[in-house]
């Protein structure tokens, strides 16, 4: 059920990325730019990206939040964003107009697949305003790990030479007696 709702409101986000809400009067008081759109990586490594937020409106905007979130680019990967990433959210305390603050962020993939990497900020409080970056796409592959081909030959190998072992430990006995 959750993930019906979520899955709207996520595509809204992303969709609008990159624009602000505007204000009461018409303007987009705030941005969010990412420093970068593309990543590709294995599966257990990680990377750094930046957004800054910046004020483009008349008023201070105070008690901000951005909010790390990952998507999967299709649907097939199954992404519980608190593995990616240990500091999600970040707060701001206020950007008066004009200023920019810059945010870092860190990521460590878990699962291979094609996912969406995006930021949004809102306020805390009133005005309720609310900008997203443009999306950073990350590509993610697997590893294997083990040739599947190589296992085999051990798997065989392994119990027939502690067989032929344990039968000549027997007829050694055998002649011993």
């Amino acid at each position: 059920m959750i993930r019906r709702l979520v899955a709207p409101m996520l595509l809204l986000v992303v969709c609008s990325a990159g624009v602000a809400a505007p204000a009461a009067g018409g303007t987009a008081p705030m941005q969010v730019e990412i420093d970068r759109t593309s990543a590709q990586l294995r599966i257990g490594q990680g990377f750094d990206f930046a957004t800054t937020v910046t004020n483009d409106g008349d008023v201070a905007l105070t008690d901000l939040v951005a909010h790390l979130n990952i998507a999967s680019a299709d649907g097939s990967t199954y992404v519980d964003p608190e593995d990616w990433s240990s500091r999600r959210s970040q707060y701001l305390a206020s950007l008066a107009p004009g200023q920019s603050q810059r945010l870092s962020w860190n990521v460590h993939a878990v699962n291979g697949g094609d996912l969406i990497i995006y930021v949004a900020v809102t306020t805390r409080s009133g005005p309720d305003v609310v900008a997203a970056s443009e999306p950073l796409r990350a590509r993610v592959t697997a590893i294997r790990t083990i040739d599947a081909a190589g296992v085999l030959p051990v798997a065989i190998a392994v119990p027939t030479v502690l067989l032929v072992c344990l039968g000549l430990a027997r007829r050694h006995r055998r002649r011993r007696a």
